[in-house]
């Protein structure tokens, strides 16, 4: 799948890779006790991933049953109003946060670091 980028991020691939790991450890876990957190910074765009967004999303709302405390928060900069990723994630039960910061800039990174601190303690407060 190309995105109208240039870029190579293969978003999609990453975040099913990464969920996959995880289950993979849950598995060999002796305990179930732990939250897993799952923190993508992104634009949101993916220009060459074999997997579909449908296919990510599938995964992603499949995660939860062999994963029991799974968080998933997406740091996302400059994904645009109407992107079908955004539309997406907000759909999904199990993305907890959607943080949203507007460039690149040194400040933006900044306050998406502060966001995401305070979306963490947040919680863990709770679930714990």
């Amino acid at each position: 799948m190309h995105g109208e980028g240039g870029g190579e991020a293969c978003l999609y691939d990453a975040v099913v890779e990464a969920l996959k790991f995880q289950i993979a450890e849950e598995n060999n876990r002796s305990t179930v006790d732990a939250d897993c957190f799952l923190v993508l910074f992104t634009d949101g765009m993916d220009n060459s991933s074999k997997t579909s967004l449908e296919s990510m999303m599938l995964q992603i709302r499949g995660a939860i049953q062999p994963i029991k405390r799974l968080h998933i928060i997406f740091v996302k900069a400059n994904l645009p109003q109407n992107s079908p990723l955004k539309e997406e994630l907000q759909a999904a039960d199990n993305v907890r946060a959607l943080i949203q910061y507007e460039t690149s800039k040194a400040e933006d990174m900044s306050r998406a670091f502060d966001d995401l601190r305070t979306q963490i303690k947040a919680i863990l407060t709770v679930t714990v």
